[in-house]
């Protein structure tokens, strides 16, 4: 059996939200998609233990470059691999 990839990502962008689902299911990839708020995120990551997650660069509560300074003191344990985009 082929191991899921759990995504998380953390965006507002909802015609991206509809195209990528519908291209998550078809690959058997497990997508969460959250509002984009970085305290969420966080919360989401360590509920969720996502393989890959995607976040936008601003985002409400926290940025990504304090979601990632976070992870590296806290969850240094779990695998992981982030992805930050910039969007206007």
């Amino acid at each position: 059996m082929d191991k899921i990839i759990k995504v998380l990502v953390s965006t507002d962008t909802k015609d991206w939200n509809e195209k990528a689902a519908e291209g998550a299911v078809k690959r058997g990839i497990e997508l969460n998609i959250i509002e984009r708020n970085g305290k969420v995120l966080l919360d989401n990551i360590t509920r969720l233990k996502p393989d890959v997650v995607l976040m936008e660069l601003y985002m409400q509560g926290m940025d990504a470059f304090s979601v990632i300074n976070t992870m590296k003191k806290n969850l240094r344990e779990q695998d992981l691999v982030l992805i930050w985009l910039f969007m206007y």
